[in-house]
């Protein structure tokens, strides 16, 4: 007997159709299990978390089997390995961390514990995983040896980068935290609209952020080989490319707003307040988004994160907070840190031919 299960216990048997797979479900069978669950690929996609939760939590099996992975031959594997290993890690993460939450919450009748554990196990796991995986030999990136040793140089450099962006995103997520709390008491019309406001702002920012992540990969390259003149002139041209596009989705965004709007099936009220914040996000976002959020990532991407950390933390406890404890929810919801962010383009052009911001540090590392 597996396990010691009961002949009509639920069980789940991710991958039914593939070698491993199809052995568990003929071997289940045939010792008189018959409460057997399957799905194809078609039926649930094990690499989407929101509908593998659903799954489990519809179907609660008791015990899971996960044979579940994305195979091909030995031309597959040599020509896409990056892909195989991300479908099979997103899977398994997913099966684990919703089974786990299935045992901890319904078996063990956990709480909050209960979600954090599976997805903190589930991350672990995947983490072990790639490590191992990027030990093959023929990949292009390859991960040689585990050592405890690290280099003082780049440790220094990635806490020097990463701790100030942290504490820049710490204060977004502040000024998030204080609007949310304030929005909660003005009652259920404005939490829906928010809720729906933040949504559709969502589409109006996603040109925006595309050029983001360009712009990064873009300058981080110029200044990596030295070349200060091109890194501030590809900086310009995706920022007007940014308005440009950042102007044409706001304005997608608004002529399918009434559409959209139906389809919430809010109150009057909630559908007004939310018209006023998806306008009132895209008028400021055409005017300063690009410059508070695109142009900033250029300077990271160039080594001075301390500028932009300092400017954000000013400017949302000065403007953000002020503006949501002084009554104007709305505008402290979508304006907040855009103004004096404005700012930081001044320090790009007059930046010195070793540096790219304001730190006055030169960039050391040089394209290979």
């Amino acid at each position: 007997m597996i396990l010691e299960m009961e002949k009509d216990s639920k069980i789940f048997v991710a991958g039914h159709r593939g070698m491993v797979g199809s052995a568990i479900v003929r071997e289940l069978r045939r010792q008189g299990y018959v409460n057997i669950i399957t799905r194809t690929h078609a039926g649930l996609d094990l690499t989407d978390q929101r509908a593998v939760e659903e799954f489990f939590a519809a179907e609660r099996p008791e015990y899971v089997f996960l044979a579940a992975a994305k195979v091909g031959g030995i031309v597959a594997n040599s020509k896409a390995p990056a892909d195989f290993m991300y479908v099979n890690m997103m899977l398994e993460m997913n099966v684990i961390n919703a089974a786990g939450n299935a045992i901890l919450i319904f078996g063990l009748h956990m709480g909050v514990e209960g979600v954090a554990i599976p997805t903190v196990v589930s991350r672990v796991f995947a983490a072990a995983a790639m490590l191992i995986l990027l030990r093959r030999p023929g990949l292009a990136l390859q991960v040689e040896k585990l050592s405890l040793r690290h280099d003082p140089y780049i440790v220094k450099n990635i806490l020097r980068f990463g701790v100030t962006n942290g504490l820049e995103s710490s204060m977004f997520q502040l000024g998030k935290i204080l609007l949310l709390s304030t929005v909660s008491v003005l009652g259920t019309a404005s939490v829906a609209a928010n809720a729906i406001g933040n949504s559709l702002a969502t589409f109006q920012c996603v040109a925006g952020n595309a050029l983001g992540l360009g712009i990064v990969t873009v300058v981080s390259q110029c200044v990596g080989a030295g070349d200060y003149g091109k890194a501030r002139f590809y900086t310009k041209k995706l920022l007007k490319t940014a308005y440009i596009s950042m102007d044409l989705c706001i304005l997608l965004v608004y002529l399918a707003m009434p559409l959209v709007l139906r389809l919430y099936n809010v109150s009057p009220e909630a559908e007004h307040y939310a018209r006023q914040i998806v306008w009132m996000h895209g008028f400021m976002g055409m005017l300063f988004w690009p410059l508070s959020f695109t142009l900033p990532q250029a300077l990271r991407a160039a080594g001075d994160t301390r500028f932009t950390m300092v400017v954000s933390s000013v400017s949302m406890c000065g403007w953000a907070s002020a503006s949501c404890w002084g009554g104007s929810w709305a505008l402290a919801s979508w304006v907040s840190g855009w103004p004096c962010l404005r700012t930081g383009f001044s320090a790009l052009p007059s930046s010195s031919p070793g540096s790219m911001g304001t730190s006055g540090k030169p960039w050391r590392c040089k394209a290979a």
